[in-house]
């Protein structure tokens, strides 16, 4: 299955790396991150997934600019204080 976000995106940004990858389908992830990934998409042909690699690879600038507006947002919306927050929230709206 595809388009579910994984720690890996936030980690990853959080060290600052540019994440190359499909878009996960989680609403919240998209809204707060989706402008920091680099996208792919799982129905890409061979040929444009090394072409898209390879754009990122030959634009350092670009991809450093979005690397650092990734690593910003994810410090600010996805600190494990964040991910208590919300949990918390959709327990109390439950009860």
């Amino acid at each position: 299955s595809y388009h579910y976000a994984l720690a890996r995106f936030t980690e990853g940004m959080m060290a600052g790396a540019l994440v190359v990858s499909d878009m996960p389908a989680a609403d919240y992830f998209h809204k707060k991150l989706g402008q920091f990934v680099a996208r792919l998409d799982a129905s890409d042909s061979d040929g444009d997934l090394v072409d898209k690699i390879n754009w990122w690879v030959g634009h350092d600038k670009e991809a450093e600019q979005k690397a650092l507006g990734g690593r910003r947002a994810a410090v600010e919306f996805f600190t494990q204080e964040h991910y208590a927050e919300r949990l918390l929230t959709a327990i109390l709206m439950n009860l």
